[in-house]
């Protein structure tokens, strides 16, 4: 993996988070994102929560957040880029340090990204 690419873990997930492989995730990605559900992306646990129940939404909901922060933090890695880091370079980026999230849940965080930084 490029250095680059590093994986930069923002939020500590439990023992438990690891159980939970790529479908479940990208599945919990798309939910808490609200990907073609709504006009804009949403932050929305309780949908989670609603999907998956309780107790497996917990490790879940760590997860998605962990995502989600590493996407709205990506341009703090790029310091010497004068511009935000485009949308493909964020695709690129969470594919190399995410190859268990589906294509669609990539696009759902691109989604997010992109809307959050026009």
């Amino acid at each position: 993996m490029p250095a680059r690419f590093a994986r930069r873990t923002l939020i500590a997930v439990g023992p438990e988070a690891g159980r939970y492989q790529g479908a479940a995730r990208s599945e919990a990605v798309t939910t808490f994102l609200g990907w073609e559900r709504f006009d804009q992306p949403q932050q929305d646990a309780d949908a989670v929560r609603d999907r998956f129940g309780p107790n497996e939404a917990k490790y879940l909901l760590e997860f998605v957040i962990n995502i989600v922060v590493e996407a709205d933090t990506l341009h703090e890695e790029f310091p010497d880029v004068p511009v935000v880091p485009s949308e493909s370079l964020l695709r690129e980026l969470m594919e190399s340090r995410h190859p268990e999230l589906s294509s669609e849940a990539i696009s759902a965080i691109c989604w997010y990204y992109s809307y959050n930084w026009r």
